[in-house]
């Protein structure tokens, strides 16, 4: 139980480091990031979204955007999206997309 307990321990300070939730306002990133989420609560803007993920493209692992259900859709330009080559996931559940750009399927 113990060892248990330590294993938890380091998974989670582990798993703090290099992981960022944007939802207040617009923050700054850092170059230890490897995953973000965005809260569509957080008044996300597609100028900062762009800026701020395509900067971070060749660390960046994962990217999920989550929105409330009576936000407006999400505009989002996902151009260069083929450059992020070392990203596993990314989530666009719920965002109210109105349509899916072709260069996600060079992923």
């Amino acid at each position: 139980l113990q060892m248990h307990d330590t294993i938890h321990d380091l998974a989670i300070s582990l798993s703090k480091s290099g992981y960022k939730m944007v939802d207040h306002g617009e923050q700054e990133l850092d170059e230890s990031i490897r995953h973000v989420s965005f809260s569509r609560s957080a008044e996300l803007s597609a100028n900062f979204f762009c800026s701020s993920v395509f900067k971070f493209k060749k660390q960046l692992r994962s990217i999920q955007v989550f929105r409330r259900w009576f936000d407006p859709p999400l505009k989002l330009t996902l151009k260069g999206l083929s450059k992020f080559e070392y990203l596993r996931v990314f989530s666009l559940s719920n965002v109210g997309l109105e349509e899916v750009p072709t260069t996600i399927c060079k992923l």
